[in-house]
């Protein structure tokens, strides 16, 4: 299996398989259901999409949506924040097992589509 570098936030890929923000979030959301997670409904934020995950006693948000930059197939980006407490954030170390889990799954459910192109994780 793939392991990506935790410094590295974003996923981002080209493919012409969405119409819309909703259609890569609906497609997701029944992926990552498919794969036996435990995912909320996508919930629109505006400008993109966030799917809200459980995994054991961690919860976090698979934000995702179409990037601004003009593209022929478009580029895409979905990346991965775990929710943590303020206190457990100030002091303790948060675990970065889920990150680690939704960024692995994250990059093989991308690399499954047909025609998929350019993926790949960046900081920007």
């Amino acid at each position: 299996m793939f392991s990506c570098e935790l410094m590295s936030k974003y996923l981002y890929f080209k493919t012409a398989k969405f119409e819309s923000n909703q259609d890569f979030a609906n497609w997701l959301h029944q992926e990552l259901c498919r794969a036996g997670e435990v995912a909320g409904v996508p919930i629109n934020d505006e400008f993109m999409f966030v799917i809200p995950v459980t995994r054991g006693t961690g919860k976090g948000e698979i934000y995702l949506g179409k990037n601004e930059e003009q593209s022929n197939p478009p580029l895409w980006q979905v990346w991965f924040e775990n929710k943590v407490g303020f206190f457990k954030k100030l002091f303790l170390k948060p675990s970065t097992d889920n990150e680690q889990h939704y960024k692995n799954l994250l990059f093989r459910l991308v690399g499954s589509i047909d025609g998929v192109s350019n993926v790949e994780w960046s900081d920007i």
